[in-house]
């Protein structure tokens, strides 16, 4: 099933793109803990420090799209004092607790919803609940605030993006080590997830303007213009 839902989410997509803005020589070691998506915490351990840039985490490499589409895009949280302070607060938490508030209501989970109505089947979204409640939208909800990418290194073949966790959620997939190669549209990908198992979405940007990335030859990435 193909929906064209590109106006939609040109209509709802305010995307932008940020990182670190400033470099600065010292380090700080950076709590570690480990955790499984069984939900299981580990010990705390620590390593090597991130860059200190005037002593604030600006963003991290996870997954896209997480803290423009689904913490605030919308507006339901209202405690704040400007529209981008939920995506600052959340881009400079420390894993894991400090992700694990914003899966609650009114973020992540919130507006899962919203996304889960654009193709008028709500439920159909991974991991959601088959009838209306608070916590139908937790699971998915909880892996996307893990704002971490998972790869099975056992396997060989990489090309679905979040695989590993939508087989965490029992959503029949292909054998895949998941994670984010070069060559995932992981934008197409997310819109997909996040619409509902079965929708095909795309944002019509097939790729980078700049070239083709290489799967193979190292840094994988083109140079930057």
């Amino acid at each position: 099933m193909t929906r064209n839902i590109l106006a939609s989410l040109m209509l709802l997509a305010g995307l932008t793109s940020s990182g670190c803005d400033k470099t600065a020589l010292n380090f700080e070691p950076v709590a570690f803990e480990v955790f499984d998506l069984g939900g299981v915490d580990g010990s705390t351990f620590f390593i090597p420090g991130r860059p200190l840039a005037d002593a604030i985490q600006y963003d991290r490499v996870g997954r896209p799209l997480v803290s423009s589409m689904l913490l605030n895009p919308f507006g339901l949280a209202k405690d704040k004092n400007y529209p981008d302070e939920t995506k600052d607060i959340y881009n400079s938490a420390v894993p894991m607790r400090g992700w694990t508030p914003y899966s609650n209501q009114p973020y992540i989970q919130s507006n899962l919803g919203v996304w889960d109505s654009l193709d008028a089947n709500c439920g159909n979204q991974a991991g959601a609940g088959a009838m209306p409640s608070q916590t139908r939208y937790a699971q998915l909800g909880d892996l996307f605030t893990d704002d971490r990418l998972w790869v099975d290194s056992s396997k060989s073949a990489c090309i679905k993006y979040m695989a590993v966790e939508q087989k965490f959620l029992n959503v029949p997939t292909i054998d895949d080590c998941g994670g984010r190669s070069p060559a995932i549209d992981a934008i197409d990908q997310t819109y997909s997830l996040l619409v509902g198992q079965g929708a095909t979405v795309s944002d019509g940007v097939a790729q980078d303007s700049d070239g083709v990335p290489s799967t193979s030859t190292f840094p994988f990435l083109k140079d930057a213009l």
